[in-house]
């Protein structure tokens, strides 16, 4: 898997030498395609405790986080509930921290999986590196016939 800080140079690299028209459209196709940061504090802050913001921007854990809200307040009067909503509400606060960089995350993905949709070349070719699912380059001239030595 591709690490995020690599995708957002490949994209970059790749929108450089695309025209400005596809870049405009392929702002467009962003905008229309990821999620929206005012919806995802709106749902923090008013369903965050139930995982809303998890469930629309397609974290990890989001079911976990509505499961223990529920566990939570089905066992309060036997305070076993209160400390599980506590968690709960702890990790509320630290995905406060982490919505601004999902986001950023989604749109460049977004602009990853659009820029074959605008342009009709792949982030690669536009970068100028050639690549195949298994990582050969082809351009290497290795026969692979013959046994190493």
């Amino acid at each position: 898997m591709i690490n995020n800080d690599s995708l957002e140079q490949q994209v970059i690299a790749a929108r450089k030498n695309m025209s400005t028209e596809d870049q405009l459209t392929l702002n467009e196709y962003i905008d229309t395609h990821s999620n929206s940061a005012v919806s995802a504090w709106i749902l923090w802050i008013f369903f965050g405790r139930f995982g809303a913001h998890r469930f629309y921007l397609k974290r990890n854990h989001a079911l976990l986080m509505l499961i223990l809200w529920i566990i939570g307040w089905l066992t309060v009067i036997i305070f076993i509930g209160i400390i599980i909503l506590a968690i709960v509400w702890v990790w509320w606060i630290i995905d406060a921290f982490s919505i601004q960089q999902w986001i950023k995350e989604d749109r460049i993905q977004k602009a990853y999986d659009g820029i074959p949709i605008i342009s009709g070349k792949s982030v690669l070719e536009l970068t100028g590196k050639q690549s195949s699912s298994f990582g050969v380059n082809f351009d290497d001239q290795t026969d692979f016939s013959k046994p190493r030595e």
